[in-house]
């Protein structure tokens, strides 16, 4: 049957899974890592003789030239990581042996006094994590709040001025219109007070004078009759004439 490929949700709960005794190691210790393959780093956690562990998924095959099994285990310290369970193939020791459920001190109450203890531990560290974190984003929060107020302050003054303006612009308004009204008003008074028939006109728009006239010419006097002669003859007897010849004569 082939074994479910992620064991931590398909596999069985890990309360159902065995203690182990360490009985061997290599080179002193066992190495806790953190990975399946043993290229993984090794945690700074090491397993003396005797030391008790939870086994908390299924055990894996690794195929490293031969194979040899692998477990996951927490120690008692509440630390996770992945030791070899027997490195016979290699010529080497049986690591670990599983502990009957009655021989188990993971499972005596004492143990579980220290799981709880573990678990407030975490919980309280979880807990001053989340109060400090309510308390940066109270900080952030009155920070908006104070923005905010400035925000509304200005908006106020700008409104203020806004009606400021306003205002001093219907006053203005209203100034132009009584200078206009009373310019409009004592340009009729001067109408009304002044000939109809004498308006200033621009000396562009005079109308033409009428041409000069020729001076007459003053009329033709009568030429002088010379002189009598002392010796003048008779006079001549006047003819009969028309007239104007008559009025000619005597003029």
């Amino acid at each position: 049957m082939k074994e479910p490929e992620n064991p931590r949700i398909a596999g069985p709960a890990a309360g159902t899974f065995p203690s182990w005794r360490v009985i061997g190691h290599m080179n002193g210790q066992v190495v806790l890592r953190t990975g399946l393959e043993l290229t993984t780093p090794a945690l700074d956690v090491k397993l003396g003789m005797g030391e008790i562990v939870q086994q908390i998924e299924p055990l894996q095959p690794l195929q490293v030239h031969r194979t040899i099994q692998r477990m996951k285990v927490r120690t008692a310290a509440g630390i996770e990581g992945f030791v070899t369970q027997d490195a016979s193939s290699f010529n080497g020791p049986v690591m670990f042996e599983q502990l009957d459920m009655a021989e188990s001190p993971l499972h005596s109450p004492l143990h579980s006094q220290e799981r709880l203890q573990l678990r407030i531990s975490q919980l309280t560290q979880h807990q001053e994590r989340l109060q400090l974190r309510v308390s940066q984003l109270t900080q952030h929060q009155e920070r908006l709040e104070a923005r905010e107020a400035q925000l509304t302050r200005h908006q106020e003054r700008l409104e203020a001025r806004e009606a400021q303006l306003h205002a001093e612009l219907r006053l203005r308004v209203s100034q132009l219109r009584a200078e206009l009204h009373a310019v409009s008003a004592a340009g009729s008074a001067d109408t009304l007070h002044s000939p109809p028939h004498s308006p200033l006109q621009s000396p562009l728009h005079s109308p033409p004078q009428p041409a000069a006239q020729p001076a007459a010419q003053p009329a033709a006097q009568p030429a002088a009759q010379p002189a009598a002669q002392s010796t003048a003859k008779p006079a001549a007897q006047p003819t009969r004439g028309s007239a104007d010849d008559f009025e000619d004569l005597m003029g």
